[in-house]
């Protein structure tokens, strides 16, 4: 009778280690993805985005002079990447304005929408000369949103100096 309790007991011990082990290991798992779904889901910086801005603007520049070379599949792919890029874009400057409710970011976000809505009617229509025109207005705009967002950075950096110099001050 006593070795049936102590292997009943040892079994037991044994399948409770090995299901609070299962439950950590479940918890540690929900934790990572949190943390995983947050960095993902978090809006860029200023330098961030001031940094994704002239990448597409350097690939906006690179389409232009490439653009008479590419196959009809090559060249829709091509320009519907670019309108994507352009609406994640588009997406964070106008969510870091509304976020900090900034002019100067809503300035830029319309910026970029612009240059959007100027390579929208390109995806169908393979027009060398209208469209040479087009990249090259909304690489200028994309440029114009890109400087923008310099100038805040800019004035960020004052503006740190200025609380600085008054809290030596204080």
């Amino acid at each position: 009778m006593i070795q049936f309790l102590l292997s009943e007991s040892a079994v037991s011990f044994t399948q409770l280690v090995i299901e609070y082990i299962v439950y950590a290991a479940i918890i540690v798992i929900g934790i990572l993805l949190l943390f995983a779904l947050r960095r993902c889901g978090r809006l860029p910086k200023h330098a961030e985005l001031a940094k994704k801005l002239t990448d597409f603007e350097s690939e906006l520049r690179a389409f232009q002079s490439s653009d008479k070379h590419l196959s009809g599949y090559r060249y829709f792919r091509n320009i519907s990447k670019l309108i994507k890029r352009a609406d994640k874009l588009l997406f964070y400057s106008a969510q870091m304005a509304d976020r900090e409710r900034d002019s100067d970011l809503g300035s830029a976000s319309l910026l970029v929408e612009n240059a959007r809505d100027l390579l929208q009617p390109l995806r169908y229509d393979r027009d060398a000369e209208q469209n040479s025109f087009a990249v090259s207005d909304a690489a200028d705009k994309v440029h114009a949103a890109a400087e923008t967002v310099n100038d805040i950075l800019k004035r960020d950096a004052q503006l740190k100096e200025k609380r600085a110099k008054n809290k030596k001050q204080s």
